[in-house]
């Protein structure tokens, strides 16, 4: 499979994606209004020093082993309707100068590439896209020419065309998220006649030992927690996950943080709940119709909004490296609401055997608000606009300051911030976490920022990799 470049380096032509949606709906005044952020916008006292950027048009997940970054590329953020997502490699032995040696095509058609991981020889791509949700693996013993060897597909019938947002990788085995079809149209006349809610949402436990043959070995799904209905509700889907020791942390939205007992893959048993939103478990019917007159729906009975909505929005997960805390953070594109990030201590999961003491369990001991960016008006209804149909491109995603991915270390927490930039936060005091370095440029969104040694590798959706200097 030959490395080809295309699409690095090339720009967007601003404003395209707005000026369609914008015609289409015909509810912003011009379009100049829009273009231009006009934002008070905070300043720390240390400015992360900028090593040099990278051109990924459309990226999203990043992750680093030794010198080279792996970089998950959407097609939704690009320019290039239709065509697939891709799996990009990046070396950065020197971090002033990156150069990526291998950019490929996702092979099963995946358009919603959110999420690429990497361990030892195997990397994996995520793929959502209709039909061919599951994960891309690849041999990456030779990491400037990855080779792929299999599709794990999470789409076939009895899955009612699954698909993956994110998943994980550790030692032998990927541990994938499902997200099943909440709709269902089983005869193919294009209306779904049957209903689900997340009860099939949950997450596959596959062996990679032999990543030609990936093989799952187990499911826990929603559905089998034994208190709230959660399983039943209408904002609680799978959103992502992190593997440690022997346990995974599982975001399922306002449900909070499922943790599960993964020592014998073979066999994942429930070890411990927090972080769930008031009325977590109540549900709001999907109506039997076709797609587009269920996505009036939603926004009728306020489904789209509450998914939105804080608290809850469970949407990163990620432990200390010592396993006392746990991260969690928020994701929230409503006008004045965006996500922060909360810190558990998860030091006493509670008893599993006693409901009401499992949902006790950990305390939350600190909190990070998100940057304190005021937008401009026309940028602000432009937001509300954009949310309101859930149509989020990296120019809108540009005008929010939400939390997004982040990465834990001992005493540091790097973060990522949609329109808010990279920031460091010393958390040796994890009820009083201290921000000591930031990197805002304006029009940026940002997807991950991961710490690599004394590096700082972060993605912009619009931009691509960007290298900063660690505090």
């Amino acid at each position: 499979m030959a490395p080809h470049p295309k699409g690095y380096g090339e720009k967007e032509q601003p404003g395209s994606d707005r000026r369609t949606f914008l015609k289409s709906f015909a509810v912003i005044a011009p379009l100049g209004q829009t273009l231009t952020r006009t934002a008070t916008r905070p300043q720390s006292r240390t400015q992360l020093e900028l090593l040099s950027t990278h051109p990924i048009d459309g990226a999203t997940e990043v992750v680093t082993q030794d010198q080279y970054a792996y970089v998950a590329v959407a097609n939704r953020f690009r320019e290039i309707r239709g065509s697939p997502g891709e799996l990009a490699v990046v070396d950065w032995t020197t971090p002033t100068q990156p150069r990526t040696v291998y950019s490929d095509e996702a092979p099963n058609l995946a358009i919603g590439t959110w999420d690429v991981k990497v361990a030892g020889d195997v990397a994996g791509l995520a793929s959502t896209a209709p039909g061919v949700g599951g994960v891309d693996f690849f041999d990456a013993s030779d990491p400037e020419n990855p080779e792929h060897v299999s599709f794990y597909d999470v789409s076939t019938a009895d899955r009612y065309n699954g698909r993956v947002h994110n998943f994980f990788i550790d030692g032998e085995y990927a541990y994938v998220g499902v997200n099943a079809a909440t709709t269902i149209d089983s005869d193919g006349d294009g209306v779904s006649e049957k209903v689900r809610q997340f009860g099939e949402d949950g997450v596959d436990i596959v062996d990679v030992s032999d990543p030609t043959t990936p093989t799952r070995v187990s499911t826990w799904q929603l559905k089998e927690f034994p208190g709230p209905a959660f399983a039943t509700a209408s904002v609680n889907g799978f959103h992502d996950l992190y593997v440690q020791d022997g346990l995974a942390y599982v975001c399922f939205w306002d449900a909070g943080i499922v943790v599960l007992d993964v020592s014998d893959p073979s066999a994942p048993e429930l070890a411990g709940h927090f972080g769930e939103a008031p009325d977590a478990d109540k549900e709001v019917r999907f109506r039997n119709t076709d797609e587009e007159s269920r996505g009036a729906y939603f926004q009728e009975t306020g489904v789209r909004d509450h998914r939105q909505r804080l608290p809850g929005n469970a949407h990163y997960v990620q432990p200390s490296p010592d396993g006392t805390y746990v991260f969690v953070g928020a994701e929230s594109f409503i006008k004045g609401e965006p996500g922060g990030i909360d810190i558990w201590d998860v030091s006493d999961l509670g008893d599993i055997s006693d409901i009401e003491d499992l949902l006790a369990g950990p305390k939350r001991v600190g909190h990070i608000s998100p940057p304190d960016i005021e937008l401009s008006k026309a940028d602000q209804e432009f937001v509300d606009t954009i949310q309101r149909f859930n149509v989020f491109n990296s120019r809108a995603r540009a005008l929010v300051h939400t939390s997004h991915n982040f990465d834990v270390t001992d005493d540091r927490l790097y973060t990522s911030w949609h329109g808010g930039g990279v920031r460091v936060f010393d958390i040796t005091d994890p009820s009083a976490p201290t921000e000591i370095g930031v990197y805002d440029p304006e029009d940026a969104s940002f997807w991950a920022a991961v710490a690599a040694g004394e590096t700082i590798v972060a993605s912009d959706i619009g931009t691509g990799l960007v290298f900063l200097e660690a505090p």
